[in-house]
C-alpha cells in the first residue's frame, strides 16, 4: 500500500452499493491523495467495485462481524499516511463539500 496524505477507513454493514457510489466520488474528487482501507464486515450480495477504484486500497474481509472500534483500529495498524479518517456519515454531505485539509 503506498503512502498518501490521507488514509480513509470504510467499514461496510451490507452497504456495498452505498460504498460503490463513495467510491465513484473518490475517483472523482480524490484518488490522487487517498489510500483506502475497506472493510466489510458483514456478506453483502453486491459485490464492491474496488477494481474501478484509483487510489491505492487494501480490502479487508471479517470472517465474524466486529465492532465500530475494533474495524477502525484494525484500518489503523495498516494506516501509513499522517491523517486516517475514520468516520464519514455517507448521508450527511456530497464528497466534494468535505475539506481533505493536512
Amino acid at each position: 500500500m503506498s503512502c498518501r496524505d490521507i488514509t480513509v477507513s470504510i467499514v461496510s454493514h451490507r452497504q456495498n452499493a452505498m460504498v460503490n457510489r463513495l467510491l465513484a466520488d473518490m475517483n472523482r474528487y480524490c484518488a490522487e491523495r487517498v489510500t483506502l482501507i475497506l472493510t466489510e464486515n458483514a456478506g453483502d450480495p453486491v459485490p464492491l467495485q474496488t477494481q474501478e477504484c484509483a487510489c491505492p486500497s487494501h480490502v479487508v474481509v471479517n470472517r465474524m462481524p466486529k465492532g465500530f472500534g475494533a474495524n477502525h483500529n484494525a484500518a489503523f495498524q495498516l494506516c501509513r499516511s499522517f491523517e486516517l479518517v475514520k468516520t464519514i456519515k455517507l448521508e450527511a454531505l456530497p464528497l466534494d463539500e468535505i475539506a481533505f485539509a493536512t
